[in-house]
């Protein structure tokens, strides 16, 4: 994507993001138990079908020339985001395009409903809402990898740290849609 085109597509997310009011500052604790001073409450964004179905068309904009197969988010945040990133992706490139997800038992990403099967030798793209840590999304993409699909990228509304969470750290290609330099501390470390 080009540097005019990307600035475009990142002030229209801040601007769906600022309008749902899913930027929040003040002391949170992520599911990873880190403790935040900002917080992305992407429940806000993802209520409103027509934020999700824009978020979408740009997640599947980033990748529409990756010959992608198939579309997993992990559940249960993932999914909106994986159903209207494999929408657009069908739209754009004239093909079929899965949307799956993973069920989360415990702290792990496991596969259900035979999903596995659906993504074996198949191009995958992995998406996420908000990456902290990114430790959901690498789940998925090494989910990917064991039922035999091929994670051609990965990407998310927002990393909230892209020193932290990189495309190493989570096994594929990451692009996300936003990129924080956003602050977490570990207990016992918050200011």
């Amino acid at each position: 994507m080009k540097s005019r085109e990307r600035a475009k597509m990142e002030a229209e997310i801040t601007k769906i993001l600022e309008a749902s009011r899913s930027v929040l500052t003040g002391h949170f604790v992520g599911t990873s138990g880190n403790h935040l001073d900002t917080y992305v409450n992407k429940n806000d964004v993802s209520v409103n079908p027509e934020d999700v179905s824009r978020i979408g068309h740009f997640m599947a904009k980033l990748f529409k020339d990756k010959g992608i197969d198939a579309v997993v988010g992990p559940a249960t945040a993932g999914i909106p985001f994986s159903q209207m990133t494999a929408l657009h992706l069908q739209r754009m490139t004239r093909k079929k395009v899965l949307s799956l997800y993973t069920d989360k038992e415990g702290d792990n990403q496991v596969w259900k409903r035979g999903y596995d099967k659906k993504v074996a030798g198949k191009r995958v793209l992995a998406v996420e809402d908000i990456l902290t840590t990114g430790g959901s999304l690498k789940q998925v993409v090494e989910l990917i990898k064991k039922a035999g699909g091929i994670p051609v990228g990965a990407t998310a509304l927002v990393n909230r740290d892209s020193t932290l969470v990189t495309s190493d750290s989570v096994g594929a290609p990451l692009d996300a849609l936003l990129n924080f330099q956003l602050k977490s501390y570990k207990e016992g470390e918050v200011p």
